[in-house]
């Protein structure tokens, strides 16, 4: 897969505004000791080979989770830890995506 092909996203676009855990409720089978350094070549849970990196806004540069497009579930690149305090970083990041433009990646900063 092609980096063309990850996600960019802002936290509030995968969760409403939580006051617990942000990785507990993404990883959709609560398996946070699962991680993968890598995309797995196959989900793990419904075996489709259809999978993309999520990068999001205002958290680490580059992918910060895994997540399968056939069934929707997400796994961790990093320790549940790690994850969550990117997250909670991020989780004050606000951008209109609508005035973003489409840029290759390639001509990112």
């Amino acid at each position: 897969m092609s980096e063309d092909t990850n996600k960019m996203i802002l936290v509030i676009d995968l969760v409403d505004k939580l006051g617990c855990n942000l990785v507990e409720q993404l990883v959709h089978r609560k398996d946070l000791t699962c991680v993968f350094d890598v995309m797995p070549d196959v989900c793990p849970h419904c075996h489709s080979d259809e999978m993309h990196g999520i990068e999001i806004m205002g958290a680490r540069n580059g992918v910060l989770l895994w997540e399968c497009k056939e069934c929707l579930d997400v796994y961790l690149k990093y320790d549940k830890d790690r994850t969550e305090k990117e997250l909670q970083g991020a989780s004050e990041y606000w951008t209109n995506p609508s005035d973003w433009g489409h840029c290759p990646r390639s001509e990112f900063n």
